[in-house]
């Protein structure tokens, strides 16, 4: 029966709850050192996000949401929704410590060439791999954590101070709106345009871009993603 899943099931609750708490920020909370790299894109592991969500978010768990409405024995593989091409995706989420939700966060089933499988072929090593990726994904969708990365910039260490060189003009600032409208413009790949999604939510949030340039990046971003899905 319903009442017996509670908010922090592993494959999420079937009632919606939505979370009116505020988030934690765990912006610049990564350390050079829990950085790595390959094949020329920076990451840092899902353990370690973990291990920071543990600790300076606590109460708030990870989550993914069912596409069935069965109310019993919900199965592994109801996580796993399907797109218009037949591919498969997880929706994500965070439970609050009050059990409300976040908003949804989808993120493609993906081999490790980061094309999205088909979901007839997806295996549980699929959805467990692209669950602990999710994760590193809606960590930084929510909490801001990490998100350095997804929009591939260096992360700065705690301890740095700059240095201003008095022979040195400072760059002029970077215009977000007219930077992510080329990166969104020009991307190819479906998980990179969803980290695109993400970090257009930070830079909203932060004041980077105004209300009516986030409408038009959010239209432009579910253009290219129908067209990627095509």
């Amino acid at each position: 029966m319903i009442a017996n899943l509670e908010p922090t099931h592993p494959i999420g609750p079937l009632e919606t709850t939505v979370s009116t708490m505020e988030r934690p920020n765990l912006e610049s909370i990564i350390q050079p050192s829990d950085v790595y790299e390959k094949a020329g894109r920076k990451y840092c592991k899902w353990s370690r996000i973990a291990y920071y969500l543990n600790n300076h978010a606590k109460g708030w768990n990870f989550q993914l949401k069912l596409n069935s409405e069965s109310l019993t024995s919900p199965s592994f593989f109801d996580a796993v929704w399907k797109a218009p091409d037949g591919s498969g995706y997880l929706m994500c989420y965070f439970t609050d410590p009050q059990g409300g939700e976040t908003g949804l966060f989808p993120y493609a089933i993906m081999d490790n060439r980061n094309n999205p499988i088909k979901i007839d072929r997806i295996s549980a090593r699929d959805v467990s791999d692209s669950h602990r990726r999710a994760l590193a994904a809606c960590a930084a969708f929510t909490f801001s954590l990490g998100y350095e990365l997804w929009a591939f910039n260096e992360v700065a260490s705690a301890n740095e101070t700059e240095r201003p060189h008095k022979s040195r003009q400072a760059a002029p600032p970077q215009n977000v709106f007219i930077a992510a409208k080329a990166a969104i413009e020009k991307e190819t790949d479906f998980e990179r345009l969803i980290s695109h999604e993400s970090n257009l939510q930070v830079r909203y949030t932060q004041e980077k871009i105004t209300e009516d340039e986030f409408k038009i990046l959010s239209k432009l971003l579910d253009t290219k993603k129908a067209e990627l899905l095509s």
